[in-house]
């Protein structure tokens, strides 16, 4: 048994008998799943944020959006965010200990071809607004991405990371490698 739950606001009830304010919730429009229960208190997975959304040129991607995208391939990290530089596009940022350079280029092919399944994404690739998805290989980018939580005042607690990546460049926050 699971359910789905959507924090519209950062207190209140989401369901007759469900309060979400006792559990850790990062910001308005978190999305978590409840697995079951230890004893009375039911046991959350933070399933990703509603509200974000990336739009370069038409394309409207969400974290919802990318979270599926991303999912069938099992990868312990990965984020999509728009290239911060040069022609619009998204790059996929991956854990380079996780993915070799080689596999890391075809996943990017493939994700390139699955976030086609949004029909604004697919027209701005065939009118070149986008430029093909990139895979970016990052050292150690769970600890980065950590570390600036902790810079921006985050408590350990709040910083989960995201499939969808909107504020800022990446590349201020994680280190690419070969």
């Amino acid at each position: 048994m699971s359910a789905t739950a959507f924090a519209p606001a950062s207190v209140g009830n989401v369901a007759v008998g469900f309060d979400i304010l006792g559990q850790s919730v990062a910001a308005l429009g978190d999305r978590v799943r409840v697995h079951g229960f230890a004893a009375k208190t039911p046991m959350l997975e933070f399933i990703g944020r509603s509200g974000v959304v990336s739009d370069l040129c038409g394309e409207k991607i969400t974290e919802e959006f990318a979270l599926r995208m991303l999912a069938p391939f099992g990868l312990r990290f990965a984020t999509l965010a728009p290239q911060p530089r040069g022609a619009a596009g998204y790059v996929v940022l991956l854990d380079a200990a996780e993915i070799s350079a080689p596999d890391a280029r075809v996943l990017g092919r493939k994700l390139d071809e699955a976030l086609g399944a949004d029909p604004q994404y697919a027209y701005a690739r065939a009118l070149r607004q986008l430029a093909p998805l990139a895979a970016v290989r990052c050292d150690q980018p769970l600890r980065s991405w950590i570390d600036a939580g902790v810079r921006r005042g985050q408590r350990l607690g709040d910083i989960k990371p995201c499939a969808l990546l909107v504020d800022g460049d990446w590349a201020q926050t994680f280190q690419a490698v070969q």
